[in-house]
């Protein structure tokens, strides 16, 4: 069909429209919309990806190449992004572990069910260090390529605190463990020490028997002691402050100390002539000994040295400046621990106290130790200040408050009073009859009167035929069927007035304080030398009354 002029000049208008309209839409969209839209996308994909706080890569399926790495990835390995888009996923794995990723690599490609969707890898990073990277892995297109895209989430710090929680469980089941074994082993060392002393009121010193009698004596105590430290180790002890001797208690703790110590390290003592008295549990300051020489032997196990170990009398004057700020001035006990180990490098002495800190290998440390011992220093109300350089040892100064000074005296002196003695009828209760036999000896050596009896059945059957008969009553608290303070309750119940003396080796249930709310005239851990148990009963006698002791 022909056109006229007017009908081609209107369609050659709407055609030019036409296309003026396309070159706005063109202006708008751009030459290639769809490609542009799918740079849009990627741009928006890649901001997601880059942003991101843990790590994302994009591995290639065909050869494990690296697409692509967020900064978070190039954060945690140390790589930059030129260095990691040459590397395969394997060569940041390590080693011993590849294997297994190429098991699930492979089980990817072919679309199989891995066993789990996340795997926890060793990853290395550029300076050698090691990361625990959770990694999970899903599958994609990307650029045209079968790829799969891998999170990678930072486990280190989750994992270290699951080891913590379980050596923290570890140590949980020693103190139940020697909480379980501390009543009766107790019972066992006090049998031993009152029957050793005992049989040594039978001799004079300058017996043969003598000394080996005094001895056993000895090495009770030492037993004794070395319960009290595991069950204080453990947090089950019920150990109260007491003024106490220094000189004494760290050269009892440094004897037991000493025989744990390698071949190669050599342990020396300085103690200053006079002696100190501070305010305090002994076994604290027996834990601050054992963590402070334990860390120097470990740190020169390889190469063995020196241990030193002085106690010395300071007046402190913060005026001056002595490295102990917030210490009030005052005398204080300066107890010094050294060694000529490898020291520390400054960033390692800044974190020295910090709980869980160790530079330990895996499973040799628990990195407790140093901050247990800020801690008690705390508790001590003194300080502790550290000195150390690498390859010049270590140096732990701690002050301690000194209640009062000691001065030195002869040790032959006047002759020691013998143990107080009275002729009062006292029950003895204790499940143990080497304690039961042994305690009858000893009080009845000293003019009293005893009765015992096995359990707190048999000890009701005493009482009730007798009620007026006892003028004080020591029991043993743990005891099958009918516990100290249950038979406490019940002979108060007839005779509130009648002092009872609670013993124990060890418990959980019943401390000093709880036993004398409940009415006891004294609450005991067991073992006592007699001469203490006698002092105690003749206090008890002269004074029953539970709030006044």
């Amino acid at each position: 069909m022909a056109l006229n002029e007017d009908e081609r000049a209107r369609l050659e208008a709407e055609l030019e429209a036409a296309r003026q309209k396309v070159a706005r839409l063109e202006r708008i969209l751009g030459a290639n919309p769809a490609s542009d839209g799918f740079s849009r996308d990627e741009q928006r994909f890649r901001s997601l990806m880059d942003n991101a706080l843990f790590g994302l890569a994009i591995i290639d399926m065909a050869d494990g190449g690296m697409l692509y790495a967020n900064p978070r990835i190039l954060a945690q390995t140390g790589y930059g992004a030129e260095e990691i888009a040459t590397m395969k996923l394997w060569e940041i794995v390590e080693p011993n572990q590849r294997s297994i990723l190429f098991e699930r690599l492979a089980a990817k490609v072919s679309g199989q069910a891995t066993p789990t969707e996340s795997y926890v890898y060793t990853i290395l990073s550029k300076d050698g260090a090691q990361l625990r990277l959770d990694c999970q892995g899903v599958p994609l297109v990307y650029q045209g390529r079968h790829a799969l895209l891998i999170v990678l989430t930072d486990v280190s710090e989750r994992e270290q605190l699951r080891d913590q929680l379980q050596e923290a469980q570890k140590l949980a089941s020693v103190g139940t463990m020697a909480a379980g074994i501390a009543h009766d082993f107790n019972n066992i060392i006090y049998g031993i020490m009152l029957g050793a002393e005992t049989v040594q009121k039978h001799f004079q010193p300058s017996d043969e028997a003598w000394p080996y009698l005094e001895q056993m004596r000895q090495s009770g105590r030492r037993a004794a002691q070395l319960i009290r430290q595991i069950l204080s180790f453990s947090r089950r002890s019920h150990a109260q402050a007491e003024s106490l001797l220094l000189k004494p208690l760290i050269k009892e703790s440094l004897s037991m100390l000493r025989a744990t110590l390698p071949a190669t390290v050599a342990l020396e003592l300085k103690l200053c002539p006079t002696d100190l008295m501070v305010v305090a549990e002994p076994t604290l300051i027996q834990q601050l000994l054992v963590n402070l020489c334990t860390n120097a032997s470990q740190a020169m196990r390889e190469t063995g040295g020196d241990i030193k170990v002085d106690l010395e009398a300071l007046d402190l004057d913060p005026a001056v400046g002595q490295g102990f700020p917030g210490l009030e001035a005052g005398r204080y006990a300066q107890l010094v621990v050294s060694d000529n180990g490898p020291g520390m490098p400054p960033e390692v002495r800044e974190r020295a106290f910090d709980p869980f800190f160790t530079t330990k290998p895996p499973g040799q440390g628990t990195g407790l130790g140093l901050s247990v011992v800020k801690s008690i220093m705390d508790r001590l109300k003194g300080a502790i200040r550290l000195d150390s350089e690498l390859g010049q040892g270590a140096t732990f100064t701690m002050l301690i408050p000194v209640a009062s000074l000691i001065a030195p005296f002869d040790e032959i002196g006047a002759p020691v009073p013998g143990p107080p003695r009275g002729d009062e009828s006292i029950l003895v209760v204790d499940d143990e009859e080497i304690i039961r036999s042994v305690l009858k000896e000893v009080l009845g050596s000293l003019g009293y009167k005893v009765a015992v009896a096995a359990d707190g059945m048999e000890a009701m059957d005493l009482f009730q035929a007798d009620p007026a008969g006892f003028d004080l009553v020591i029991s043993d608290q743990t005891m099958p069927g009918l516990t100290g303070s249950a038979l406490m309750e019940l002979i108060h119940g007839i005779r509130p007035e009648l002092p009872v003396i609670l013993c124990t080796g060890h418990s959980d249930i019943l401390d000093y304080e709880r036993a004398k709310a409940l009415g006891a005239c004294d609450f005991l851990m067991k073992p006592l030398e007699g001469r203490e148990m006698a002092e105690i009963v003749a206090r008890c006698l002269r004074n029953p009354n539970p709030q006044t002791t």
